[in-house]
């Protein structure tokens, strides 16, 4: 979701991902892993944290300007699937399920219903994201191809 500065740890021992976001937005989708294991992602922004209970969600932070210039959304979570704990500065954590959103009101949290808007650009950037992991696909195959090609290509010279 454009520019969004932010820091990535993952600790395997401890099967903790910790994102940091200083500025922008940040779509994530997480998936459950299919070992049973409980791998946590914790999402820090400048007004709270949100930890990640796999699902599908936006979390917007201010830009560095001051201004979200791609989606005009207020300081806060937007969930689409599944379910975010966040915490503010009040320390008081909320609870937001799918098709909720909490925004950042002063220094409280503020939830209410997702809407529609976020929803949609939610769907487009899944879509964006299934067409990059299709075109990767295309150009991992096509490069195969082509190494299969130049090695047959050099077997031929050989003889």
């Amino acid at each position: 979701m454009g520019s969004n500065p932010s820091i990535w740890s993952s600790n395997p021992k401890s099967k903790q991902t910790n994102v940091r976001l200083l500025s922008g937005k940040l779509f994530i989708k997480a998936h459950k892993h299919n070992n049973g294991g409980s791998q946590k992602l914790i999402v820090s922004a400048p007004s709270y944290v949100a930890g990640v209970r796999g699902t599908e969600f936006i979390v917007a932070s201010p830009d560095e300007g001051g201004v979200n210039t791609e989606l005009t959304l207020p300081d806060g979570v937007y969930v689409n699937e599944g379910t975010v704990a966040v915490i503010a500065e009040d320390k008081k954590e909320v609870v937001v399920n799918a098709n909720e959103e909490v925004v950042l009101n002063g220094k409280e949290l503020k939830k209410q219903i997702l809407e529609q808007y976020v929803k949609e650009k939610m769907q487009i950037f899944e879509k964006l994201t299934q067409m990059k992991e299709e075109n990767y696909n295309l150009i991992k195959d096509q490069f195969q191809k082509n190494q299969q090609l130049l090695d047959d290509m050099r077997g031929k010279k050989d003889l």
